[in-house]
């Protein structure tokens, strides 16, 4: 068949999820049957191992924020987990460690038992954040996937240019598009609570982030993809097939 479908949800940050804006992507992603589904990172949040966390935040625990991750991940069952930034924080800590060697410690074993469950459990292809190529194309072409290290107001340009081509992302949780050379980048919404990610309130683009994926086409006989946003505004989830 030329016509191949994919879908693409990110950034549910673990136990900062969105029930609703998951329960929604579910029961798409169900019923649009994707060949190919695509976890655009983020998966967990790890507020606690952030730069510049807060007293309050670094007392946090990681083990609900790590179960809630691994259950949206045995729901969804991607093909392809794109680790972002805040996955990034613990296979950092892991791999590099920390002032406190217990955290080192507990960093190493979770990041182990993860990286099991990635391989063993779901069978899911996992590509490093932070690696030279920190992306996923599939086979019969179509967009490369990212998790994405732009913010700003052109997100997805911004995108577009750094990887050279079309690119579907996430990291920055308001929905881009930007049509360029070679044709479509588009910026994913986000699956988590938007409002309760304090870090970034300050900035003027956080009126812009939304809840939401994308999903489309690859043509396997052209090699080129299509892609649309499903977004909620105002209350209501839209996508271009009409109100969800």
């Amino acid at each position: 068949m030329a016509l191949i479908r994919f879908v693409y949800g990110s950034d549910n940050h673990g136990d900062m999820v969105d029930s609703e804006a998951v329960d929604k992507f579910l029961k798409f992603v169900a019923e649009w049957k994707p060949k190919y589904k695509i976890h655009g990172g983020d998966g967990m949040d790890l507020r606690s191992y952030r730069k510049g966390a807060g007293a309050e935040e670094r007392e946090e625990g990681i083990q609900k924020d790590i179960q809630a991750h691994i259950l949206f991940m045995e729901s969804y069952k991607p093909h392809v987990f794109l680790e972002g930034n805040h996955d990034h924080r613990l296979r950092e800590m892991a791999e590099h460690g920390s002032e406190e060697r217990r955290s080192t410690e507990v960093a190493i074993a979770l990041q182990e038992k993860l990286d099991e469950f990635y391989r063993k459990k779901i069978k899911c292809t996992v590509v490093r954040y932070g690696q030279e190529r920190d992306w996923w194309q599939a086979p019969e072409g179509g967009h490369k996937f990212v998790h994405g290290k732009h913010h700003g107001m052109h997100i997805a340009r911004a995108h577009h240019d750094t990887y050279e081509g079309p690119v579907i992302h996430g990291h920055g949780h308001r929905p881009d598009i930007y049509q360029g050379a070679g044709g479509q980048s588009i910026a994913s919404p986000a699956l988590c609570r938007i409002w309760d990610q304090r870090y970034d309130v300050h900035l003027p683009g956080k009126k812009k982030q939304r809840n939401g994926w994308v999903y489309g086409y690859i043509n396997s006989k052209t090699g080129r993809g299509e892609g649309w946003i499903v977004k909620k505004e105002e209350g209501v989830w839209i996508s271009p097939m009409g109100e969800l």
